[in-house]
């Protein structure tokens, strides 16, 4: 077996190279394109009256508007910018269409949650509710779909993880709530759980409550105390 030259191995490494940089580049720039735009103007249809989202030093979105619906318009919006890609595969998972992106590997999950009917309740629920709890989530979906809209004319891109075609035509209020339900669904298991400590902080206080909370669970040691491990 012929081996290769230095030349020929020192050319093969340089392509390589720049192969792995360009694709790394290309992977940049999608995540580059698809994070929100937080400053200066942004103009969509949708708010009844001009509206602010502000941004604090962590980054997370304040909304200012003039009347309750146009805030949630604003809500919308702003959890498009910030959480869409998450918001898309909770809404496949709720839905029962994970298969339609992830391929066969979610076909067992999809016939779980469609056997639960979480979405066919979501429709149901959504077209009972009073007009006034109604009107809010239609706002908020309205948000949402001028943050889609800036997407498909090519003002963002989409997240990474989705193409455009992946795109809902729009965003229900049903959608909202078929969120909500797979959400609480996952939640369900840690319930009695989160009771039990809940009684415990408030029967014996929140410091000798604290050994007993999990790790990671965010509570601050007391004084002179360490952190729970």
């Amino acid at each position: 077996m012929r081996r290769l030259a230095p030349f020929a191995l020192l050319a093969l490494l340089v392509v390589a190279a720049w192969w792995l940089h360009q694709r790394a580049g290309e992977a940049r720039r999608v995540i580059v394109a698809g994070r929100p735009r937080v400053e200066g103007r942004i103009q969509v249809a949708g708010a009844a009256a001009p509206l602010r989202i502000l941004r604090d030093a962590r980054g997370v979105p304040h909304v200012e508007a003039l009347s309750e619906r146009d805030a949630y318009f604003g809500l919308g919006f702003a959890h498009a910018q910030d959480r869409l890609g998450q918001m898309l595969s909770l809404l496949h998972s709720a839905r029962g269409t994970r298969a339609a992106t992830l391929g066969a590997e979610a076909l067992a999950e999809d016939r779980w949650v469609r056997t639960l009917g979480l979405g066919a309740l979501a429709e149901r629920q959504a077209e009972a509710l009073a007009p006034e709890v109604a009107n809010l989530l239609d706002a908020y979906a309205a948000g949402i779909d001028a943050r889609l809209a800036r997407l498909r004319a090519g003002l963002s891109a989409p997240p990474a993880q989705f193409e455009l075609d992946d795109l809902p035509e729009r965003w229900t209020r049903a959608d909202s709530l078929a969120i909500l339900k797979i959400w609480s669904w996952g939640l369900g298991n840690s319930l009695e759980t989160s009771l039990v400590l809940d009684d415990l902080v408030r029967s014996i206080g929140p410091a000798r409550a604290r050994p007993f909370f999990p790790a990671g669970a965010g509570i601050a040691p007391g004084p002179g105390g360490s952190r729970p491990e």
